[in-house]
C-alpha cells in the first residue's frame, strides 16, 4: 500500500463526512489528502519513517540558554534550522531518488531538482546531501560537479529502469 492508496481512502471518506453534516471535517481531510500529493508514490512505511524522523528532530532540539548574548542566540537557531533544513532536503532527495524511475517523473524533473538544490544550498550542504546517496565525493570537489554526480546517479537510475523495462 502506498500514499496514494491512503489519499484515495481519504477522499472517500471526506465525501462520507460531508454527506453526514461535516463540510468543515471534509475539507480538512481533502486538504490533508492534497497534502500528501508530493509523497504519493511512497509506500506507508517509508512515509511512517520519514513522519517519525521528523518528529524526533523536533523533540531533540535545544533552546539556547538565556544568558547568551542575543547575537550568539540568533547563531545558535540559524544552525538548528540550517541542520532542520538540511536533513529535510537529503529525505526530500532520497524520496525523489527512490521516486525516479516512475514514468510521471522526467530527465527535466531531475534537472529542475538539482537547480533547486543549487539555487538553495551551498557547496558543503551540497555535498552532504549527495554522500547521503552513498556517491563518494573527493574532497576538493567544485558545487557544480557535486551537483552533476548527483544527476549522473539519478539519470543513470531512471535510464537504467527504463533500458529494463522495455526488453
Amino acid at each position: 500500500m502506498n500514499i496514494e492508496d491512503l489519499q484515495d481512502y481519504m477522499r472517500q471518506l471526506s465525501k462520507f463526512i460531508e454527506t453526514s453534516g461535516s463540510k468543515k471535517g471534509a475539507q480538512e481531510l481533502e486538504s490533508l489528502a492534497t497534502a500528501f500529493e508530493a509523497y504519493k508514490n511512497q509506500t506507508i512505511q517509508k512515509f511512517a519513517n520519514f513522519l517519525t524522523q521528523i518528529s524526533k528532530s523536533e523533540t531533540t532540539i535545544t533552546q539556547p540558554a538565556i544568558t547568551q548574548p542575543k547575537k550568539q542566540q540568533r547563531s545558535v537557531k540559524r544552525k538548528q534550522a540550517t541542520s532542520q533544513n538540511l536533513e529535510s532536503v537529503i529525505e526530500r532527495i532520497k524520496a525523489f531518488y527512490e521516486n525516479v524511475i516512475n514514468a510521471e517523473v522526467s530527465y527535466a524533473d531531475i534537472d529542475k531538482e538539482i537547480a533547486s538544490l543549487d539555487k538553495t544550498l551551498k557547496a558543503p550542504e551540497v555535498k552532504k546531501v549527495v554522500q547521503a546517496l552513498e556517491i563518494i565525493v573527493p574532497s576538493k570537489t567544485s558545487k557544480a560537479a557535486t551537483l552533476e554526480l548527483l544527476k549522473n546517479k539519478l539519470t543513470n537510475r531512471k535510464s537504467s529502469y527504463e533500458r529494463i523495462q522495455f526488453r
